[in-house]
């Protein structure tokens, strides 16, 4: 074991909450389909065109997540936390409040993108890796909660966003939210510390990996085959959760209230997911923990492959699964990446290997769209996702092998 400064290990708690807290704040990213469809009819009204689908807003905020992860691991090296923090509160807060007085689609698609997707993403990148280092003997289970809180802005933002904007309007919703994420995140800032150079943890039992710089991290074989895992599970997960409510309804016959409650199901298990697997990769190793995800998934695709309209049961069961080990990527990841790569660049590193969930974003829901082109129908969709889980569990297997 290398020990080092104990120096943050009594704040390490109260830094942990003021992270969730401002991470729930940043994950109003996911939450944007609740802002959506009002905003597609605020727009129509007031330029006379016919909005219906705003989705391009959420892919472009989306798809900026590893540019503003990577900044943000840059300039923690260099510039103090706390302001940072403040900074992405401050773009975070203002993108939302300026989103309120876009008049068009790229105007509202930019606003939205400096605020929740630069802001939002920055702040994700910059305090996982801040907390994974304060939590070196419990790293899954403190990125695990941080990711869960990311995430969780899709289950519980939504609600809050409704009911504002059915008592005022979309525009009055995007201002209040916007300057009470804002305030909040700043707030957060006043408890949030680096951790300190060489931090160790009473009872720390793991020796800490080498610090690896972005581009030897790159250089080595271990940094492909976890970006090629990351990205087949990503990709598989995608295909479905994408598209989890339009598979509920023209595979499964669902309403589209009881396909909405099928999505809010997967979004429950996915955020779940996040702790419970960042908790158990520290028992289990992140492999390990993996391996159990990976085949879970791939059970449960297959399951679906042979799923009928009827078996309401089974689909419920074997989509939520799906949402699971998806939701288990996300949170295994930050530990895994500081594990193997080290501490000192983790932010960078970390934001390198997110690059793989950006892609996954693009690739699974075409591969999806494609398949279904191909045979009008969504099962053999199912048996492509499999055979991806199935490629990631050889190369988790090879991984596990190369640990030993």
């Amino acid at each position: 074991m290398i020990k080092g400064s104990r120096k943050g290990s009594n704040q390490r708690w109260i830094v942990l909450i003021a992270s969730a807290l401002a991470i729930l704040c940043a994950g109003s990213l996911f939450a944007w389909s609740a802002f959506a469809t009002q905003e597609a009819a605020y727009l129509s009204e007031i330029t006379k065109a016919e909005i219906n689908n705003l989705s391009i807003v959420f892919t472009i905020a989306n798809a900026v997540a590893p540019i503003a992860m990577i900044a943000g691991g840059f300039l923690s090296r260099k510039i103090n936390l706390k302001i940072i923090v403040l900074a992405g509160g401050i773009l975070l807060g203002t993108g939302l409040f300026l989103c309120a007085g876009a008049k068009s689609v790229p105007a509202l698609t930019v606003a939205f993108t400096l605020g929740p997707g630069l802001g939002g993403n920055m702040l994700y990148g910059i305090l996982i890796s801040n907390i994974t280092r304060f939590f070196p003997d419990r790293s899954g289970f403190a990125g695990g909660l941080i990711v869960a809180c990311f995430g969780s802005g899709a289950i519980l933002l939504p609600p809050l966003i409704t009911a504002i904007t059915s008592a005022h309007h979309i525009t009055y919703t995007f201002r209040v939210l916007g300057i009470a994420m804002g305030l909040i995140v700043c707030l957060c800032a006043l408890f949030i510390i680096p951790c300190p150079a060489g931090f160790w943890a009473e009872g720390e039992k793991v020796r800490e990996a080498a610090d690896w710089k972005p581009l030897e991290m790159i250089k080595t074989g271990d940094f492909y085959l976890m970006f090629l895992v990351f990205l087949s599970g990503a990709v598989s997960g995608m295909m479905v959760l994408s598209q989890a409510s339009q598979i509920s309804q023209g595979m499964m016959g669902f309403s589209v209230e009881k396909a909405a409650f099928m999505v809010s199901l997967v979004a429950l298990f996915n955020t779940l997911a996040r702790i419970v697997s960042g908790t158990l990769s520290d028992k289990l190793g992140a492999t390990g923990t993996l391996r159990v995800t990976f085949a879970i998934s791939l059970a449960a695709n297959v399951l679906l492959f042979f799923t009928k309209e009827g078996s309401d049961v089974i689909y419920y069961i074997c989509l939520a699964l799906i949402g699971f080990g998806y939701g288990s990527l996300m949170g295994i990841y930050p530990g895994f990446t500081q594990n193997r790569f080290g501490k000192k660049y983790h932010g960078v590193n970390y934001g390198i290997m997110f690059i793989a969930l950006a892609l996954a974003g693009y690739i699974g829901p075409m591969v999806t769209r494609v398949i279904q082109g191909m045979f009008g129908r969504f099962q053999p969709m199912f048996l492509v996702s499999a055979g991806l889980i199935f490629v990631g569990e050889i190369l988790i297997v090879v991984l596990r092998k190369k640990e030993r």
